[in-house]
C-alpha cells in the first residue's frame, strides 16, 4: 500500500469582473503597465520616462496623489476616467488574480466592449474623459490623440473590406488589456483575454446563431504575438513617422533627430481580428 501523501491540485489563478470600487487600483495598475508604452509618451509629449506609481491606497483618488507630479496625476487620471467611460457605455472590466493569495491585487486587466458599443459624445463628457484628456496632454497631445485615432480608424475601415463588416463596433472590442508589472512573465493578460473571449462565445449574435468577431490592435511587436498565440490574426498595419526616441519620448539634440530616421519606422499601427470560426 502506498502511503504517500496524494499531491494537492495545482493552484490556479481566478477570473472575475471587477468592481466599481476597485477602480483606483486598477487605474494605477494601467499607469504602470504602459509606462514604457511609445504613444502614450508622445501623447503626453515627455521629454523623460515618468516614474511607477504605489498600487496601495485607501485613500479617494484625489487625497492619494500626495507626492505625484503633474505629469503624473494627469496620466493617473486618464486611465480612472478610461474606465469610467467603459462602465458608462456598458462595457465590462474584469481581472485575474495570480494563484495563491486571493486578496493580492489583480495581475492583469481587461476593458471589453461588447458588439454595438462605441463611446457617444454624451459619454465622453460625463464620464470626465475629454477633460483628462486635455489636462493629459494638453493641445498638442490631444491633437496626437484625435489623429492617431482618426489614422486607426482609416486603417480599420480599409481592412475591414470585403469582410462584410462596416466597422470594428460590428464585433466585440478588446479596449485594453494590461499585465502589473509585477506579474510579467506570467502569461496572465493572455489566459484573461481568453477568459474574456469564452464569455463572449457563451453568447450567439445574429439570425444564424454565429458569434460576432472579436476585434483590437496595437502598435507593440510582442503584444502582437501574444495575441497571435490566443487566435487573432491581422488584418493590416500603418506606419506613422512620428519624430521621437522608441520609448516615445521627445528628441533633445538636433543630431538625434537626424539619426532617427530610420527608427520612424518602428511607429506601427495593427488591427487584429479573432473570427467565430476561430473561437
Amino acid at each position: 500500500m502506498d502511503d504517500a501523501p496524494a499531491e494537492s491540485p495545482p493552484l490556479l489563478p481566478t477570473f472575475r469582473h471587477a468592481d466599481v470600487s476597485e477602480d483606483e487600483l486598477l487605474a494605477r495598475i494601467l499607469y504602470n503597465a504602459f509606462l514604457p508604452n511609445w504613444d502614450m509618451n508622445w501623447w503626453q509629449n515627455l521629454g523623460e520616462q515618468l516614474k511607477p506609481v504605489p498600487l496601495t491606497t485607501t485613500l479617494p483618488a484625489r487625497q492619494s496623489e500626495e507626492g505625484l507630479s503633474t505629469s503624473q496625476s494627469n496620466r493617473l487620471d486618464f486611465y480612472r476616467s478610461t474606465l469610467t467611460l467603459v462602465r458608462l457605455i456598458g462595457g465590462t472590466i474584469s481581472v485575474v488574480i495570480p494563484p495563491g493569495d486571493p486578496l493580492q491585487p489583480p495581475g492583469a486587466v481587461i476593458c471589453w466592449l461588447p458588439p454595438g458599443i462605441s463611446p457617444t459624445p454624451y459619454a465622453l463628457l460625463r464620464s470626465g474623459f475629454l477633460l483628462s484628456l486635455l489636462r493629459f496632454g494638453g493641445i498638442v497631445g490631444t491633437f496626437r490623440f484625435l489623429y492617431f485615432e482618426y489614422t486607426l480608424a482609416q486603417l480599420y475601415s480599409r481592412s475591414l473590406i470585403g469582410l462584410g463588416y462596416a466597422s470594428r463596433h460590428d464585433g466585440a472590442f478588446v479596449q485594453i488589456v494590461a499585465t502589473s508589472p509585477a506579474c510579467r512573465g506570467q502569461q496572465l493578460s493572455a489566459r484573461l483575454l481568453q477568459w474574456q473571449i469564452e464569455q463572449h462565445r457563451r453568447s450567439s449574435y445574429g439570425d444564424d446563431g454565429s458569434r460576432a468577431p472579436v476585434f483590437l490592435d496595437t502598435t507593440g511587436d510582442y503584444q502582437q504575438r501574444v495575441y497571435e498565440g490566443v487566435g487573432f490574426r491581422e488584418l493590416g498595419r500603418r506606419g506613422l513617422g512620428i519624430e521621437v526616441d522608441g520609448n516615445g519620448l521627445k528628441l533633445k539634440r538636433s543630431r538625434e533627430r537626424s539619426e532617427t530616421e530610420e527608427g520612424l519606422r518602428r511607429f506601427v499601427q495593427r488591427v487584429m481580428i479573432l473570427e467565430s470560426s476561430a473561437m
